[in-house]
């Protein structure tokens, strides 16, 4: 699980070190390259992510709202 994890963590530091934000991630997004245990994970579902210009502050939501987390 640790080997799985730290692979979408890294694919997530890529995102955003190149200003894009994936603004859906979900269960479904998260691929497997094969049926192999130690298989490479791919980051799927990037039809809502957008590349921010310039460091510019993220002020609108995306994604599934079954995943968001529900504020006061």
């Amino acid at each position: 699980m640790n080997h799985y994890m730290r692979q979408i963590l890294e694919a997530l530091r890529y995102c955003h070190e190149n200003d894009i934000v994936h603004r859906d991630i979900k269960p479904e997004c998260i691929l497997l390259a094969t049926k192999e245990n130690s298989a490479p994970v791919k980051l799927g579902g990037f039809g809502v992510a957008v590349q921010l210009p310039d460091k510019h502050p993220m002020n609108m939501g995306a994604g599934a709202w079954v995943w968001l987390r529900l504020t006061l």
